[in-house]
């Protein structure tokens, strides 16, 4: 019979497992389409930004201290109200969808961000995983 910490151990495996095979579709959609993703595990003290969303930023992590700051920087000034809603979604472990205009390569641009919670087997969250996709209008 199982004790009690192999099984926890093998629940904690499982749930790196799901968090790991999210990030890898993450990693597939940016590769057939110009999008951003974002990965943040329960644990770490950095959400890991990839393709648009680390041009953005400048950074492939950007750390939980500092999160606010750097998004409030690269945000347009009228999306502030929609920027700490964002920030809110992932202190709370909540999902989010929305509009967000960020400055990517000196000019600014709106994406559409959609995240979601991804929990363990017993509902308490491991990760959230996103995506960020330009929806810019051509002028």
């Amino acid at each position: 019979m199982a004790d009690a910490s192999s099984v926890k151990l093998s629940s904690v495996k499982r749930e790196t497992l799901d968090l790991d095979a999210y990030e890898s579709a993450l990693d597939e959609a940016e590769h057939l389409a110009d999008l951003g993703g974002i990965v943040f595990r329960l644990g770490d003290p950095h959400y890991r930004l990839t393709g648009l969303l680390q041009r953005a930023c400048g950074l492939p992590q950007v750390g939980l201290d500092v999160a606010a700051r750097i998004f409030a920087a690269i945000s347009h000034p009228h999306d502030a109200a929609e920027t700490v809603r964002l920030l809110r979604s992932f202190e709370r472990f909540d999902p989010y969808d929305g509009e967000l205009r960020l400055s990517v390569d000196g000019t600014h641009r709106r994406f559409h961000l959609r995240t979601t919670v991804v929990r363990a087997a017993h509902g308490y969250p491991t990760g959230i995983v996103g995506l960020a996709e330009d929806v810019t209008t051509p002028a």
